[in-house]
């Protein structure tokens, strides 16, 4: 695993600076099942890597990942406003008329033409590459709005 020999080490420092190579790029493996998640962590745990990006590492790959798998499982409208946590449905309803300094069409969206540089990088990486470094995707996401997200979820899934 050339993760494990070369991309690992650092990790902790690394993983939030999307100008650095801190990621693992072990996702979309994991997702379409071509590499086992307890392999990666049993090979992680026996390596003589620092126990600071060890730990940084499995905290991610094990624990928000199950958070993440757990919620969709038994949250039935995951996907929908309404499986949203209370707090969370209270304060978006409560912000969903506010003024918007910017509006953008789907088509701008897609384009990444917006007046954010780094959205827009951020939407040129997932065209070019089919990803996003994580430490972009809340901000990319807060650009969308909830509805946006919403809407352009339940197109690309349910139709």
């Amino acid at each position: 695993m050339d993760f494990l020999k070369t991309g690992l080490k650092g990790y902790s420092l690394k993983r939030n600076n999307p100008t650095l190579k801190g990621l693992s790029n072990l996702s979309s493996y994991f997702h379409f099942g071509h590499i086992s998640s307890q392999r990666v962590a049993w090979e992680i745990k026996n390596s003589a890597l620092p126990s600071i990006d060890k730990e940084s590492f499995l905290e991610e790959m094990i624990i928000r990942r199950e958070l993440a798998d757990n919620f969709c499982e038994y949250e039935p409208n995951y996907d929908y406003f309404e499986g949203f946590h209370p707090w969370a449905q209270k304060s978006l309803n409560e912000h969903r008329n506010d003024e918007r300094e910017y509006l953008y069409s789907p088509s701008h969206f897609e384009a990444a033409e917006t007046h954010d540089p780094l959205w827009n990088a951020a939407q040129n990486q997932m065209k070019n590459m089919g990803k996003m470094h994580g430490y972009l995707f809340p901000h990319y996401l807060l650009q969308l709005g909830i509805h946006g997200i919403l809407n352009r979820c339940n197109h690309t899934f349910y139709h």
